[in-house]
C-alpha cells in the first residue's frame, strides 16, 4: 500500500484537477486509500460526462417542436419544461394535435 505522502500527493493533484479543495489532516492511510479511490472515481465521470454526453446533444439539434423557454406544460410524459427545451409531440399530449397546434399558437411551444 502506498505511503500517506504518497496518497496526500495524489488526492492534491486530482483535487486540484476537479477544481475542489480536500482536507487531509488527520486521515488514516486506509481512509485516504478510499478517497483517491473516490476522487478517481469523479474524475472519470467527469470525463465521461464531458465527452460522451455532450456530443449526442450537440448533433441532436433541437426537436421538431419543443416547450418555448421559462414555460412548462403538464403531459402524458410530465411536465415538460422550457428550460431544458424539453421535446414535444401530439401524443404527449390529451388532445393530440389539436392541442399542439393550441400551444403552437399560444406561443407556449416553439418549432425547431
Amino acid at each position: 500500500m502506498p505511503s500517506n505522502k504518497e496518497l496526500i500527493t495524489e488526492i492534491d493533484a486530482l483535487a486540484s484537477a476537479l477544481g475542489l479543495d480536500i482536507e487531509t489532516d488527520g486521515l488514516k492511510n486506509d481512509q485516504l486509500a478510499a478517497l483517491v479511490s473516490d476522487l478517481k472515481a469523479k474524475k472519470t465521470d467527469a470525463e465521461t460526462d464531458t465527452a460522451a454526453d455532450t456530443a449526442p446533444a450537440r448533433k441532436a439539434g433541437k426537436p421538431e417542436y419543443y416547450v418555448a423557454p421559462r414555460c412548462a406544460i403538464t403531459s402524458k410524459r410530465g411536465i415538460l419544461s422550457g428550460d431544458t427545451e424539453d421535446e414535444v409531440k401530439a401524443e404527449y399530449l390529451a388532445g393530440g394535435a389539436e392541442a399542439l397546434k393550441a400551444f403552437v399558437s399560444a406561443g407556449k411551444i416553439l418549432k425547431g
